[in-house]
């Protein structure tokens, strides 16, 4: 018998977190990995102006520029490009 459907398992984690702060402001936050000395958790925040969807696209263009992160291997402190994101992100 196969299994039931599981869409969790299929659809990918969202990249990052997009909030409403205003009328027409958004806040866009996007994680980094930990920090290894402390074990804290580091985000990239940026605040746009505009639409929703001009939210979505920085988000999107933030993402595709400094490549994947990934959760699970930057909590582990596995280099798996967290820290070439984090620099990109953090410089620009």
């Amino acid at each position: 018998m196969e299994a039931p459907y599981n869409r969790a398992r299929i659809m990918a984690r969202p990249a990052g977190q997009i909030v409403q702060r205003g009328a027409r402001l958004w806040l866009v936050r996007i994680f980094l990995g930990r920090d290894p000395s402390s074990g804290r958790r580091k985000y990239h925040n940026k605040s746009v102006r505009g639409t929703k969807r001009d939210a979505q696209q920085y988000l999107t263009g933030a993402v595709r520029a400094n490549g994947p992160i990934h959760p699970r291997r930057a909590a582990l402190g596995a280099p798996a490009g967290s820290q070439v994101a984090t620099a990109r992100l953090q410089s620009g």
